[in-house]
């Protein structure tokens, strides 16, 4: 499944770069929340993620398993890979689900993708009291970009992973801004 997972995520890239290249500058492609299909937001996901198929404890302490999902994980769980897969499935529809409530504003495909990334990480509570959710939702497309850079912490502790993946959400997110 690493393999299916990698060549979407490859496939995902170029389709990314060309569709960016298509695009003039000056044209944002900017629609509501709903409209988008969640399964945009799963190479990219998937490749911050990764998948293991036995839980273990993240950076916060959380137990975890499959693509990141900790919903009903305990200590010694395994599961399959088309388990981790229908997980990952569930944990993006509640991120979108989520995003639907609290997003008052049209967004990009880039900028869906991002948010589905920090929602699916660091949960929808968390997003709903952000700084970067009440700039997004006054139209600071630009202020809200950078609160994605200081969702690096777990525990009070800076993680260097958590922050190369808010820098590729960032720069994701920032695709379609002026």
């Amino acid at each position: 499944m690493n393999k299916i997972i990698k060549f979407i995520v490859d496939i995902w890239e170029k389709y990314f770069q060309v569709k960016r290249e298509s695009v003039e500058s000056d044209e944002r492609m900017m629609q509501e929340v709903k409209v988008y299909d969640t399964m945009l937001a799963v190479p990219f996901v998937g490749k911050w993620e990764g998948l293991k198929l036995t839980a273990y404890q993240c950076s916060a302490g959380v137990w975890t398993i499959g693509y990141g999902s900790t919903k009903g994980v305990t200590k010694g769980m395994v599961i399959t890979e088309d388990e981790a897969e229908r997980r990952l499935a569930e944990d993006l529809q509640t991120a979108k689900d989520a995003l639907v409530r609290l997003v008052k504003v049209p967004v990009s495909e880039g900028q869906f993708i991002a948010l589905m990334s920090i929602v699916f990480n660091v949960g929808s509570g968390a997003i709903s009291r952000s700084k970067l959710l009440k700039k997004l939702n006054e139209g600071d497309y630009k202020g809200s970009a950078t609160e994605f850079l200081d969702f690096c912490y777990a525990n009070g502790k800076r993680i260097q992973g958590l922050a190369n993946r808010r820098q590729a959400e960032y720069d994701l997110f920032m695709t379609d801004v002026k």
